[in-house]
């Protein structure tokens, strides 16, 4: 084991690393030390880089391009290190010449350690000038892979501060601008005095993520999978799981919500019945109340999946931590959309709106459903996850242990808007993020679990219960009833030129399903079963 791994993260230009690098061997009298690179996403040759040095460092790359963010990149960096302390510096500076003798001086008595200027301020400014050691780090659960520079250094101190770990200040321990020419100045100071009297505001689900790097464990899961229809989707879905390669086991629970074709018992899944129809939401419930993986996955009965999805899915979600994730979906050889916006009433409005039919597939109307196209282009140009506010139901997967801290899905939605509920009350409770994953892709049938007769009223009551619950509900009341007026005045103009289209009955239907949506918004429990029932 070497006694000090240096880390530098490098994200898309490298700066002026070759002049750190430059710096870090011609270090005087340094104890063993090794250099580890976290590609965070660099567009150079960061590979033909560390060949060129290797003679004179001992010298590593590493692979953080999961996601974005240095925070990320050094956890991923800790993992691989073999060294007894950690020093972090950057691309844009150059260590003095004896910066890992001072370091590691400090470092066997102190637990983190930090350059300090003239006036004893603390030199901590872009993870440029400072160390700790490696397991006291890992025990703090590294850092919040959420945030970058300094403001993930902050974070980190602050809990290890909690933990009883003050900052050492250690004079002579200074980096310099690579880009200032001439003697070295003293360390970058950012002036963070009453550092340690503010509050930490404690461990996030992002804190930690990619300390689990270096080894090839993958989370257990518990798959879930709603039934309700014909068994051979199901079937077909479960012996998918139960043939993965590169997965040791998984725990696959079937949710049987009252078909009238029940779910047959068999080896190698666990079948969990209701006496009555409640829905997609109760049906994931009681599948998740048998669970005992750390990550459960909620999975449509009417989707194709390769052979290899889950070890794919769970490596891609991995980097994330405790997060929602969703795999991309193709539907009818299209993609299907998968990474949301929270909902607005605008959006369901102009899907409500005849008109607008023509532009379905249109970017600008796709954003305006409330699609986020942005943040799918991005993510499949670069082939990793990116944060979104939430992900569609098709198949998505949370922490256990957070799922059932907010009470699991509400009940009292049937169908639709039910996930999206459910991923904002994570977000907002527990702080989880919802990541779309696009270097994984299963596909979809839809219609696979229920008859399409009553799916739009079913979409119109969940958009109704859930704007009742986060605000918006009177809007969305009047952007609906005006825009079906809209629509039974665009019919009335196509029966004039001949359409098969009933205006009078068109706007009825519509009137009906606004208005059930509108009345039975508050229904909880039995009450909200008979309206299902009664129906618009």
């Amino acid at each position: 084991m070497t006694d000090v791994t240096v880390i530098i993260a490098v994200s898309e230009e490298w700066g002026s690393l070759p002049r750190q690098l430059q710096a870090l061997a011609d270090q005087v009298d340094p104890p063993d030390f090794e250099v580890l690179l976290a590609d965070s996403g660099c567009r150079r040759d960061l590979s033909g880089l560390v060949k060129g040095w290797q003679e004179r460092l001992d010298i590593r790359e590493v692979d953080a391009t999961a996601r974005p963010g240095d925070g990320y990149a050094r956890n991923v960096a800790t993992s691989f290190a073999t060294g007894d302390v950690v020093m972090f510096t950057g691309t844009d500076v150059a260590v003095s010449s004896d910066w890992i003798r001072r370091g590691i001086d400090a470092g066997r008595g102190a637990v983190v350690f930090t350059g300090a200027d003239s006036d004893e301020s603390v030199a901590v400014r872009a993870s440029g000038n400072f160390g700790v050691s490696r397991l006291a780090m890992i025990a703090a659960g590294g850092f919040d892979a959420s945030l970058s520079g300094k403001d993930a250094d902050d974070d980190l101190l602050h809990r290890l501060a909690e933990g009883g770990h003050s900052v050492t200040r250690v004079p002579g321990m200074t980096v310099v601008p690579a880009s200032v020419a001439g003697p070295e100045r003293g360390a970058l100071s950012a002036r963070v005095r009453g550092f340690f009297t503010q509050r930490s505001p404690g461990a996030g689900p992002d804190v930690g993520a990619g300390l689990d790097a270096a080894t090839s464990d993958l989370p257990s899961v518990s798959v879930v999978i709603p039934h309700y229809g014909e068994v051979s989707p199901t079937m077909e879905v479960v012996g998918d799981l139960m043939t993965q390669d590169g997965v040791d086991s998984v725990e696959i629970i079937v949710s049987d919500d009252c078909s009238p074709v029940p779910f047959p018992d068999g080896d190698g899944w666990e079948v969990v019945r209701s006496t009555v129809n409640g829905g997609y939401g109760a049906a994931c419930n009681r599948g998740a109340a048998t669970a005992s993986g750390d990550f459960v996955l909620f999975l449509n009965s009417d989707v194709t999946v390769g052979h290899d999805f889950l070890r794919r899915f769970l490596a891609a979600a991995k980097p994330w931590g405790r997060a929602i994730t969703a795999p991309a979906v193709r539907q009818a050889d299209h993609p299907a959309p998968v990474a949301r916006f929270w909902g607005k009433p605008h959006q369901y409005i102009a899907n409500w709106a005849t008109p607008g039919a023509r532009f379905h597939g249109q970017e600008w109307f796709d954003r305006l459903q409330g699609q986020d196209v942005t943040s799918v282009k991005a993510a499949t140009r670069s082939g990793r996850g990116v944060a979104v506010d939430w992900v569609a139901g098709v198949a998505h997967m949370m922490p256990l242990e957070d799922f059932r801290a907010v009470g699991g899905f509400d009940e009292d939605y049937f169908m639709y808007c039910e996930e999206m509920d459910l991923h904002r009350r994570l977000h907002e409770e527990r702080g989880l993020k919802a990541v779309y994953l696009p270097q994984v892709e299963i596909g979809h049938v839809g219609g696979g679990s229920s008859s399409t007769d009553r799916v739009r009223s079913w979409n119109v009551d969940g958009q109704f219960r859930f704007f009742d619950k986060w605000g918006g509900t009177r809007r969305f009341l009047a952007g609906m009833v005006a825009t079906s007026v809209l629509n039974a005045g665009w019919n009335v103009v196509k029966k004039a030129r001949g359409a098969d289209v009933d205006p009078a009955e068109t706007f009825s239907d519509e009137w009906s399903t606004i208005m059930h949506g509108w009345q039975h918004r508050g229904d909880t429990g039995p009450q909200r079963a008979a309206s299902r029932r009664a129906g618009p």
